[in-house]
């Protein structure tokens, strides 16, 4: 057996990583000038944990944190308490509904009571992080 880091913890890092890769992928996208043809569903929005996201209930402050605040995301990567505080506000730049509003526009009409509740609710935790960060 070798040393460093043992075989299934060093694949989980690989998952992770490249779960906040596709995150920030998709924000790259909602955020382009280049307006996206096909509209979303609740399962498309980047939403910021690790895992699906089947409904409002699965987005929960534990998770929405290990998520913000885990050192894979390139976002605070190496981040003092400070750098971690500026994390989680442009977190909250993102999820904010004056900003998020323009991704709800994409969202079809079935889902977009739901979607515009979970994003209210990633709001608020981060809003709640931030306050505790402090």
């Amino acid at each position: 057996m070798s040393q460093g880091v043992p075989a299934e913890a060093a694949a989980e890092q690989l998952f992770l990583a490249e779960w906040v890769r596709v995150y920030e992928e998709k924000w790259a996208v909602l955020r382009g000038v280049v307006p996206v043809v096909e509209q979303l569903r609740f399962c498309d929005v980047p939403w910021p944990l690790f895992g699906n996201v089947q409904s409002v209930e699965d987005i929960t402050v534990e998770r929405v944190l290990e998520f913000v605040c885990h050192p894979l995301n390139e976002c605070i990567r190496g981040a003092s308490a400070g750098q971690t505080t500026k994390s989680l506000r442009s977190e909250m730049l993102r999820w904010h509904p004056d900003k998020f509003g323009k991704v709800l526009e994409r969202v079809v009409e079935g889902d977009r009571e739901v979607v515009m509740m979970a994003a209210g609710n990633v709001a608020r935790i981060l809003t709640k992080l931030n306050a505790e960060v402090r």
